[in-house]
């Protein structure tokens, strides 16, 4: 997985954040990761989090199918492009776009 994460950012001109002191509070930032988790919080408010240590806010349009295909793509590679709101105590960002590659396909 290292080295198909490190294809990617190669071709597509991203560079590694260190850590996240390189990130700018209230700049918009494209994430390479995966969803690794798929939460609904009071309110109605749909959080992901994107590799284990980024919360991410989503606005789905309808919250049933979107969910869904959220979680369909879970552990699959993903661009995610978002505006960072906190990161303390941990990093909080706003998601406005997710973009998949191809779903792959698996056989028995």
């Amino acid at each position: 997985m290292a080295d198909l994460d490190s294809n990617k950012r190669q071709q597509l001109g991203l560079t590694r954040c260190s850590d996240e002191s390189e990130l700018e509070i209230g700049k918009s930032y494209p994430l390479l990761g995966i969803i690794t988790e798929v939460f609904t919080r009071s309110g109605g408010k749909t959080f992901i989090k994107i590799n284990d240590n980024i919360t991410a806010r989503i606005f789905p349009k309808s919250a049933d199918d979107d969910l869904e295909t959220l979680r369909e793509h879970a552990f699959e590679t993903a661009i995610f492009n978002c505006r960072v709101l906190s990161k303390t105590p941990t990093i909080l960002v706003e998601c406005d776009s997710i973009i998949f590659g191809d779903h792959p396909a698996y056989h028995a």
